[in-house]
């Protein structure tokens, strides 16, 4: 059986040649490699390894100043002002504290459960309810300025423009509200609201549970255009550069042009449903795979990809030099160097099983970050910078 022995030999050689030439195929050149281990990452790109710690000047720490109860779960990011911190929870009352001491300012019952935290227009403070009413506060004293009545569930956070509020609607719809609530215009979409509305050029863009991000004339409401991306958008959209990014229901990073038209996706092996981040060239996401992502922002190719702890699903606070972000259900608020990712401060939350509810803000010189499963408090920080081990004594 000579032919056999010769037949399976040549089978042999093609599996090795193939193993090397064909990008994808198990062993092939081409094969992703983990970023963390300074291995090709394919596409020629090599990606650096794990960052040593930090030197010590770089390193902070985070010390409370104050929290405060608030009798009830938030529902929504915290708005800080000039000289206090607005907060809604789910019982429908929305509240100001000192940013001083957390001392109570005001407070004002709407009566009905909210959607989202409140947002600030012309100085005014707006809250939006679930079921179809944006309230206008006084920021000095919570006197209700004026109401909108829309007639729609309302789907998401309203967003605020220069002089304008975005407010999706659960039957599928935006309305933009001008700055004393009177409705501008109104533009039906091809599927429920999935994130808020975005502002950018000129432009209002929204992304849907029928895997669309469609966009609209600012001004007018003119339909501009539909991006059918093939899987619900799950993440806010940055506006960054020329591009809109946003994470989509299949674990996929995407990036369109201002015009609609499609740049890159990556994939990655978690839901993205934070905002992205945007640095110089580059854009940072979190995933629930527990890491940060830092890729390039105009090709999509693989920069950085630090592990955290748990996993990451909330928006992050972007600071000239550091990254804040409270990773899900793991009740600890880290604070990372820009652009390394490296760790060099962190708090933790010393009640047992709470855990942070909202995207921590700055306020000044202070952080602040909503926590409480069951009963919703604000907690103020103060960031210090690590003093300097001395030095040894010479001998």
């Amino acid at each position: 059986m000579p032919s056999l022995r010769v037949t399976r030999g040549v089978c042999l050689v093609l599996l090795l040649v193939l193993s090397f030439a064909i990008p994808g195929f198990p062993g092939g050149k081409d094969t992703i490699q983990d970023p963390l281990s300074e291995k090709k990452q394919g596409r020629g790109e090599r990606i650096p390894a794990t960052p040593p710690p930090p030197p010590a000047e770089k390193r902070v720490r985070l010390l409370e100043l104050w929290r405060v109860p608030l009798g009830s779960p938030l529902s929504g990011p915290l708005l800080p002002l000039e000289d206090r911190v607005v907060a809604s929870v789910e019982n429908g009352a929305v509240q100001a504290v000192s940013l001083a001491d957390g001392g109570p300012l005001w407070k004002a019952d709407l009566g009905e459960k909210l959607a989202g935290g409140p947002v600030r227009i012309l100085g005014l403070v707006t809250q939006a309810t679930a079921f179809g009413k944006v309230v206008a506060l006084d920021p000095a004293g919570g006197a209700t300025r004026w109401t909108a009545e829309l007639q729609q569930d309302i789907r998401r956070q309203p967003t605020a423009t220069r002089d304008a509020l975005l407010v999706p609607l659960a039957t599928g719809q935006i309305v933009s509200l001008d700055a004393e609530g009177r409705e501008r215009w109104r533009v039906d979409l091809r599927g429920a609201p999935s994130t808020p509305a975005a502002a950018c050029r000129g432009m209002v863009l929204v992304g849907t549970e029928a895997g669309t991000v469609e966009a609209f004339d600012r001004g007018s409401g003119r339909r501009l255009w539909v991006s059918e991306v093939g899987s619900p958008v799950r993440s806010p959209l940055l506006c960054f550069d020329g591009t809109v990014y946003f994470g989509t229901e299949d674990d996929r990073l995407r990036a369109l042009r201002y015009s609609g038209r499609r740049r890159w996706s990556y994939k990655v092996g978690g839901a993205i449903t934070a905002l992205p981040i945007p640095l110089a060239r580059r854009v940072y996401f979190l995933s629930y795979d527990n890491y940060v992502y830092a890729l390039k922002a105009r090709s999509g190719h693989l920069v950085l990809r630090v592990r955290m702890s748990h996993r990451l699903s909330d928006d992050a606070l972007q600071d000239p030099e550091r990254l804040y972000l409270s990773p899900y259900t793991s009740a600890r608020l880290m604070a990372l160097t820009l652009p390394d990712l490296q760790l060099v401060g962190e708090y933790k939350l010393d009640l047992e099983g709470e855990w942070f509810t909202t995207p921590p803000v700055r306020a000044g010189d202070r952080l602040l970050i909503g926590y409480g499963r069951y009963e919703g408090r604000i907690l103020a920080l103060k960031e210090e910078k690590e003093e300097s081990p001395a030095a040894a004594p010479a001998h």
